[in-house]
Protein backbone atom coordinates (compact mmCIF):
# COMPACT_ATOMS: atom_id res chain seq x y z
CA UNK A 1 0.00 0.00 0.00
CA UNK A 2 1.06 3.68 -0.36
CA UNK A 3 0.63 6.89 -0.91
CA UNK A 4 1.82 8.31 -4.85
CA UNK A 5 0.17 11.68 -4.72
CA UNK A 6 2.00 14.03 -2.24
CA UNK A 7 5.43 15.50 -2.18
CA UNK A 8 7.04 12.02 -2.09
CA UNK A 9 5.49 8.78 -3.13
CA UNK A 10 5.90 6.46 -0.94
CA UNK A 11 5.04 2.66 -0.90
CA UNK A 12 5.72 -0.21 1.83
CA UNK A 13 5.42 -4.26 0.56
CA UNK A 14 5.24 -7.22 1.69
CA UNK A 15 5.81 -9.84 -0.96
CA UNK A 16 7.24 -9.31 -4.16
CA UNK A 17 6.67 -6.51 -7.30
CA UNK A 18 8.74 -5.25 -10.06
CA UNK A 19 8.77 -1.22 -10.61
CA UNK A 20 9.37 0.98 -13.04
CA UNK A 21 9.64 4.22 -11.82
CA UNK A 22 9.54 7.84 -13.34
CA UNK A 23 12.55 9.81 -12.18
CA UNK A 24 11.02 13.04 -10.29
CA UNK A 25 13.00 15.08 -8.53
CA UNK A 26 10.36 16.92 -7.01
CA UNK A 27 8.86 13.64 -5.65
CA UNK A 28 11.05 11.19 -4.49
CA UNK A 29 9.83 7.50 -4.89
CA UNK A 30 10.72 5.48 -1.36
CA UNK A 31 10.10 2.14 -0.84
CA UNK A 32 9.76 0.87 2.86
CA UNK A 33 9.65 -2.57 3.63
CA UNK A 34 10.70 -3.80 7.33
CA UNK A 35 13.92 -2.22 8.55
CA UNK A 36 15.14 -1.12 4.59
CA UNK A 37 14.07 2.48 3.37
CA UNK A 38 14.86 2.47 -1.23
CA UNK A 39 14.67 5.41 -2.78
CA UNK A 40 14.21 5.30 -6.03
CA UNK A 41 15.80 7.13 -9.16
CA UNK A 42 14.03 6.25 -11.91
CA UNK A 43 14.68 2.75 -12.36
CA UNK A 44 12.97 -0.64 -12.96
CA UNK A 45 13.62 -3.09 -10.23
CA UNK A 46 12.44 -6.55 -8.96
CA UNK A 47 11.86 -6.05 -5.06
CA UNK A 48 11.23 -9.27 -2.80
CA UNK A 49 10.19 -8.96 1.24
CA UNK A 50 8.46 -12.23 2.28
CA UNK A 51 8.06 -12.06 6.21
CA UNK A 52 8.85 -15.75 6.15
CA UNK A 53 12.46 -15.16 4.25
CA UNK A 54 14.94 -14.30 5.92
CA UNK A 55 16.65 -11.71 3.57
CA UNK A 56 15.06 -8.56 1.71
CA UNK A 57 16.41 -8.35 -2.21
CA UNK A 58 16.55 -5.56 -4.59
CA UNK A 59 17.39 -6.96 -8.05
CA UNK A 60 18.30 -3.63 -10.27
CA UNK A 61 17.47 -4.09 -13.81
CA UNK A 62 17.57 -0.78 -14.93
CA UNK A 63 18.36 2.88 -13.52
CA UNK A 64 19.80 3.09 -9.76
CA UNK A 65 18.28 2.75 -6.38
CA UNK A 66 19.57 3.92 -3.10
CA UNK A 67 19.92 2.28 -0.12
CA UNK A 68 21.46 1.92 3.35
CA UNK A 69 24.03 5.19 1.93
CA UNK A 70 24.88 2.48 -0.95
CA UNK A 71 24.02 3.37 -4.41
CA UNK A 72 23.20 0.15 -6.38
CA UNK A 73 24.15 1.54 -10.40
CA UNK A 74 24.90 -1.37 -12.36
CA UNK A 75 22.09 -3.06 -13.87
CA UNK A 76 22.37 -6.53 -12.50
CA UNK A 77 23.68 -6.01 -9.28
CA UNK A 78 21.45 -7.11 -6.31
CA UNK A 79 21.45 -6.01 -2.95
CA UNK A 80 20.69 -8.71 0.03
CA UNK A 81 19.63 -7.35 3.35
CA UNK A 82 19.97 -9.99 6.70
CA UNK A 83 16.61 -9.40 8.81
CA UNK A 84 18.88 -11.92 11.50
CA UNK A 85 21.93 -9.68 11.92
CA UNK A 86 21.27 -6.47 9.48
CA UNK A 87 23.89 -7.26 7.06
CA UNK A 88 23.98 -6.40 3.84
CA UNK A 89 25.66 -8.36 0.50
CA UNK A 90 26.01 -6.91 -2.93
CA UNK A 91 26.42 -9.14 -5.87
CA UNK A 92 26.33 -9.76 -9.82
CA UNK A 93 23.21 -11.32 -10.95
CA UNK A 94 21.66 -11.85 -14.20
CA UNK A 95 18.62 -9.90 -13.72
CA UNK A 96 16.52 -11.18 -16.20
CA UNK A 97 16.18 -14.05 -14.28
CA UNK A 98 14.58 -12.69 -11.39
CA UNK A 99 12.04 -10.49 -13.56
CA UNK A 100 10.99 -13.03 -15.78
CA UNK A 101 8.12 -14.56 -12.66
CA UNK A 102 5.81 -12.09 -14.08
CA UNK A 103 5.26 -13.97 -17.21
CA UNK A 104 4.07 -16.81 -15.36
CA UNK A 105 7.65 -18.90 -16.55
CA UNK A 106 11.19 -19.15 -15.32
CA UNK A 107 13.85 -19.64 -17.98
CA UNK A 108 17.44 -20.46 -17.34
CA UNK A 109 20.05 -20.02 -20.02
CA UNK A 110 23.95 -21.51 -18.18
CA UNK A 111 23.02 -19.96 -15.06
CA UNK A 112 24.46 -20.24 -11.72
CA UNK A 113 22.57 -22.91 -9.20
CA UNK A 114 22.67 -19.75 -6.59
CA UNK A 115 20.82 -17.55 -9.26
CA UNK A 116 17.94 -20.84 -9.72
CA UNK A 117 17.79 -21.18 -6.03
CA UNK A 118 16.51 -17.76 -5.12
CA UNK A 119 14.08 -18.13 -7.60
CA UNK A 120 12.49 -21.37 -6.86
CA UNK A 121 12.44 -20.15 -3.31
CA UNK A 122 10.00 -17.60 -4.43
CA UNK A 123 8.53 -19.39 -7.09
CA UNK A 124 7.18 -22.29 -4.42
CA UNK A 125 7.16 -19.98 -1.26
CA UNK A 126 10.51 -22.86 0.41
CA UNK A 127 13.22 -22.28 1.88
CA UNK A 128 16.43 -24.18 0.15
CA UNK A 129 19.44 -24.73 1.79
CA UNK A 130 22.61 -25.88 0.08
CA UNK A 131 26.67 -25.08 0.09
CA UNK A 132 26.71 -21.47 -1.30
CA UNK A 133 30.13 -21.99 -2.69
CA UNK A 134 28.92 -25.21 -4.25
CA UNK A 135 25.90 -23.27 -5.53
CA UNK A 136 28.05 -20.34 -7.30
CA UNK A 137 30.17 -23.24 -9.56
CA UNK A 138 27.53 -25.64 -10.82
CA UNK A 139 25.35 -23.76 -13.92
CA UNK A 140 22.00 -24.80 -15.48
CA UNK A 141 19.53 -24.40 -18.44
CA UNK A 142 16.37 -25.17 -18.04
CA UNK A 143 12.36 -23.97 -18.49
CA UNK A 144 9.69 -24.26 -15.89
CA UNK A 145 6.27 -23.29 -16.13
CA UNK A 146 4.25 -22.65 -13.27
CA UNK A 147 2.25 -26.18 -12.38
CA UNK A 148 5.15 -27.60 -12.05
CA UNK A 149 5.75 -28.99 -8.81
CA UNK A 150 9.05 -28.15 -6.60
CA UNK A 151 9.28 -31.73 -6.46
CA UNK A 152 9.61 -32.85 -10.30
CA UNK A 153 11.89 -29.39 -10.79
CA UNK A 154 14.34 -30.72 -7.84
CA UNK A 155 14.23 -34.47 -9.48
CA UNK A 156 14.94 -32.88 -13.17
CA UNK A 157 17.71 -30.58 -11.71
CA UNK A 158 19.51 -34.13 -9.46
CA UNK A 159 19.48 -36.04 -13.10
CA UNK A 160 21.63 -33.50 -14.90
CA UNK A 161 23.86 -32.38 -11.17
CA UNK A 162 25.16 -34.84 -8.86
CA UNK A 163 23.23 -33.70 -6.34
CA UNK A 164 20.54 -35.61 -3.68
CA UNK A 165 17.58 -33.12 -1.91
CA UNK A 166 15.78 -34.00 1.21
CA UNK A 167 12.06 -31.89 1.45
CA UNK A 168 10.85 -31.39 5.18
CA UNK A 169 7.54 -28.95 4.77
CA UNK A 170 8.53 -25.84 3.17
CA UNK A 171 12.02 -26.45 3.89
CA UNK A 172 14.69 -28.27 1.52
CA UNK A 173 18.31 -29.56 1.82
CA UNK A 174 20.05 -29.52 -2.20
CA UNK A 175 23.59 -32.43 -0.67
CA UNK A 176 26.05 -32.04 -3.38
CA UNK A 177 27.44 -36.16 -4.14
CA UNK A 178 30.63 -36.54 -3.53
CA UNK A 179 32.21 -37.46 -7.37
CA UNK A 180 33.32 -41.05 -8.09
CA UNK A 181 37.33 -41.80 -8.16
Amino acid sequence: YGDLSGRKRVVELTGEAFFKVRRDEKRPFILKADDMNIEVLGTEFDFINYAEFSTTEVILCSGSVRAFGGRLAPPGERLAYSKKDGRISLSQVTALNYSQWMNGELSFDNAPLSDIIANLQRWYAVEIDAPEAWTRQVRMSFKLIRNESIEEILKAMSLVVEMDYVCAGRRITIIPKQPKN
